[in-house]
């Protein structure tokens, strides 16, 4: 048996795989977008401010995150289109684990702040890093494809 056809995920969980990696990705874009432009739908049920699901995890960090903030704007794009989808997971990881450590209350945390849209978020990228989800319907695959053929 061929070592490709080994590890192939079937087409309803690469299905599954991309629905999950455009929805993580609009989540992403518009939580970047809400952090630079303002705006946005503002949900109060979470209790704190928050802009759609995520808490202002950036703001107590300082103004010197702007970059941060530009790159979940990029890294939402490149989730949506399937772009650099292993490293723009990994940068992901990086910037909402700085979101979720700087929301939580020290020294001991509440339990209801393990039920967080950056670590749920968190998750799924690492789900992106190790099932290739750029190759499915992702400009990836043509990446890698072109990579391939030029050796």
């Amino acid at each position: 048996m061929n070592k490709l056809n080994a590890t192939r995920l079937p087409h309803s969980v690469r299905l599954v795989i991309l629905f999950l990696r455009i929805a993580v990705g609009l989540s992403i874009f518009y939580t970047g977008f809400v952090k630079i432009f303002g705006g946005g739908i503002a949900l109060r049920s979470f209790g704190r401010e928050s802009s759609y699901l995520w808490t202002g995890g950036l703001e107590g960090l300082g103004s010197t995150l702007l970059v941060a903030k530009w790159a979940l704007l990029i890294i939402g794009l490149c989730l949506i289109f399937g772009i650099l989808t292993r490293l723009s997971s990994i940068i992901g990881i990086v910037i909402l684990g700085f979101m979720y450590v700087n929301s939580l209350t020290l020294p001991i945390p509440h339990l209801s702040q393990l039920d967080s849209p950056q670590l749920t978020t968190i998750l799924c990228l690492f789900l992106f890093i190790f099932s290739q989800a750029g190759n499915y319907l992702g400009i990836d695959k043509f990446i890698h494809f072109s990579l391939r053929h030029e050796r």
